[in-house]
């Protein structure tokens, strides 16, 4: 009976040491799979660069080397001032370009103006030539004042 007590404790024993060492093998496992090493201090790895699609300052990095990161995760954060200066001056440049575009609209106008001014002028001029003519016919205007309603 000892030795079937004994081999039951024996047998417990083991088990519970074999439960205790699954921690610490799983932690050097995953330790071994994430570290290189080497005793000649030669390396064969894959080397993966990384480049921006924008430029700009780094506020915050999220990650250290070694990290294994999966695609999507968020690796750095920008610092938004730079590009809130950009959208300023390209809010600017659409300001600018407003403008000028209403001072042309306004030169239109003042061109159209113009016109008219012109038009009704020289729908002046001709009504005074023709009266001027019809003048000089009768013989009541001086060839002076028939020759500057014609000139005008």
């Amino acid at each position: 009976m000892s030795s079937t007590l004994f081999r039951r404790a024996a047998l417990a024993i083991a088990v519970l040491g074999l439960l205790a060492a699954i921690y610490p093998g799983y932690r050097y496992y995953r330790y071994f799979m994430t570290h290189v090493s080497t005793d000649d201090a030669y390396v064969d790895g894959t080397l993966a660069l990384v480049s921006a699609r924008v430029e700009g300052t780094v506020s915050a990095v999220y990650v250290e080397d070694n990290w294994t990161v999966a695609e999507g995760d968020l690796l750095v954060t920008l610092d938004p001032r730079d590009y809130e200066v950009r959208v300023q001056q390209a809010r600017a440049q659409l300001d600018r370009a407003r403008q000028t575009v209403e001072e042309q609209y306004a030169q239109v106008s003042s061109a159209e103006a113009g016109l008219q001014l012109a038009q009704s002028q020289l729908k002046q001029a001709r009504a005074d030539f023709e009266r001027a003519k019809q003048l000089k016919d009768s013989g009541v205007v001086s060839g002076q004042y028939y020759d500057q309603a014609e000139i005008a």
